[in-house]
């Protein structure tokens, strides 16, 4: 029988007080992987938009160059020359004195698309308007399963308050009626049913203390807090 009670000090040294309900709130708000998901697509939409209007809207600046190599053969060893020899094989020189270069910058900027760009950035917008609705939802369903598991704690918490002090009580009138069946004026046999009703409560105040720690559990990890 006292190991039951041995059992419930330690439990009882372990008992640690709750938060508060809005801690749990914000903890699970600002945890969930489902609602940073959500904003995640929000923020992609978001980029989305720049991306349309760095495309559609912003000009387009590319360039491009080119270099012929046209060097002259028998040319007592000159490949490049802007007076090459009468026995020389190459480009005329009134084309190319060795060599062809070319560059070009090319800007492109789109003119008539203003309702494509319309067009696109409606649909972006339209996704950012269902996806803050569905946040919203989340946010309420959270909120719900935080404050139910919230609840459930708190009262597993109370039941478990509530037997321990009934098995402490329980055990104070058994070491009473102990010293009355050694003055011998109370019965063995009762002494031996209320020890057996003793630990019934002291077992009861465990399963109750088990119960609780789950539900905390439960709560913490909804939350994403580390169990201690």
């Amino acid at each position: 029988m006292n190991k039951f009670f041995g059992l419930l000090l330690v439990l009882s040294q372990c008992l640690q007080a709750q938060h508060k309900l809005e801690d749990y709130l914000r903890k699970a708000e600002a945890n969930s992987p489902l609602l940073k998901e959500y904003e995640n697509q929000i923020k992609t939409s978001s980029l989305q938009k720049d991306l349309i209007r760095s495309q559609q809207q912003l000009p387009q600046i590319s360039f491009t160059a080119g270099y012929l190599f046209a060097p002259y053969f028998n040319n007592n060893g000159h490949l490049i020359s802007t007076n090459p020899g009468p026995d020389a094989i190459g480009y005329d020189v009134g084309i190319t004195n060795g060599g062809l270069y070319a560059a070009q910058i090319n800007v492109e900027k789109p003119i008539f698309n203003a309702r494509m760009i319309d067009a696109a950035n409606n649909v972006q917008t339209i996704q950012e308007a269902s996806v803050s609705n569905t946040i919203a939802l989340a946010r309420r369903d959270l909120t719900k399963q935080v404050t139910d598991l919230y609840l459930q704690s708190f009262q597993s918490q109370q039941l478990y308050a509530l037997s321990k002090e009934t098995a402490a009580y329980a055990k104070q009138g058994l070491d009473i009626l102990g010293g009355l069946v050694r003055q011998g004026t109370a019965k063995r046999s009762e002494y031996l049913l209320m020890s057996i009703e003793v630990e019934g409560k002291a077992a009861a105040a465990a399963d109750a203390y088990v119960q609780y720690a789950v539900n905390l559990r439960q709560l913490n990890s909804l939350c994403g807090l580390d169990d201690t």
